[in-house]
C-alpha cells in the first residue's frame, strides 16, 4: 500500500490536442471534420442497427482492408478496381429473414 494519498487537489497539466496537428497535411481542416462527422454517423447507425436486435458486422474496405486503403489513398492509382472497393458498403447486417449490405 502507498503511505500517502493521492493529491486530488493538484493541478495536473493536460496538453490540449490539436486536431491539425494530428491529422495527414494533405487534409484540409474542413475535409477532416467532414471524416470524424462521417465516422460519427457510422457508429450511432451501427448502434441503432444492434439496439434493434440485428447483428452488424463491419464489412467496408476502411474496416477489412485498412492496409489496403492507406495505400489506395497514396500509391495506387485510380481504376474500376480501385472505384468498386470504394464503394463496398459500411456493413453487412444479419437477421432471421437474411443478410443486407448496408451503407
Amino acid at each position: 500500500m502507498h503511505d500517502k494519498p493521492f493529491p486530488f487537489n493538484s493541478q495536473v497539466e493536460i496538453p490540449e490536442l490539436q486536431l491539425e496537428d494530428k491529422l495527414p497535411r494533405h487534409h484540409s481542416r474542413e475535409f477532416s471534420q467532414q471524416l470524424i462527422i462521417g465516422a460519427a454517423a457510422k457508429e450511432i447507425l451501427r448502434g441503432l442497427l444492434e439496439a434493434s436486435n440485428y447483428t452488424v458486422y463491419p464489412f467496408g474496405y476502411e474496416s477489412s482492408l485498412s492496409s489496403l486503403k492507406m495505400k489506395i489513398s497514396s500509391n495506387i492509382p485510380d481504376s474500376n478496381a480501385v472505384q468498386r472497393i470504394r464503394s463496398m458498403p459500411d456493413y453487412v447486417v444479419s437477421s432471421e429473414k437474411g443478410l443486407r449490405l448496408v451503407e
